[in-house]
């Protein structure tokens, strides 16, 4: 490479690297728990709408409110993150796919056994 000497590149990419990982890491702290929360909300007002609404007679539930519901559970019980999660991913698709779980594949699966429910009632 012109104008770097033998391994200064290399160092120079290791801290490139490093500032894009601490830029996603941050990213992510954002991202995740508003997707999930909104994933959460919209579920819940679904499974608000079809158990709760006929049985007890209540108004159906927004979205926002559900957010807010979410949130406030959230708190109560207090989650484990995938950050804080002991086990530690070897690769980052592991992570990802973790990620994935956390936000889509539960509130989807939650969605499905509440759906499947509402045949019985």
């Amino acid at each position: 490479m012109v104008g770097y000497r033998q391994g200064e590149y290399k160092m120079y990419k290791k801290d490139e690297d490093k500032t894009l990982t601490c830029f996603l890491l941050i990213v992510l702290i954002f991202i995740v728990p508003t997707l999930s929360s909104i994933t959460n909300g919209y579920v819940l007002t679904v499974l608000w709408e079809w158990f709760v609404v006929p049985l007890f007679l209540v108004p159906s539930l927004s979205i926002p409110y559900a957010i807010g519901l979410v949130l406030v559970v959230g708190i109560l019980i207090n989650r484990k993150s995938l950050v804080k999660n002991e086990k530690k991913y070897e690769e980052t698709s592991e992570l990802v796919a973790a990620i994935f779980a956390d936000i889509f594949l539960i509130p989807a699966i939650f969605l499905f056994i509440g759906w499947v429910l509402t045949k019985f009632i």
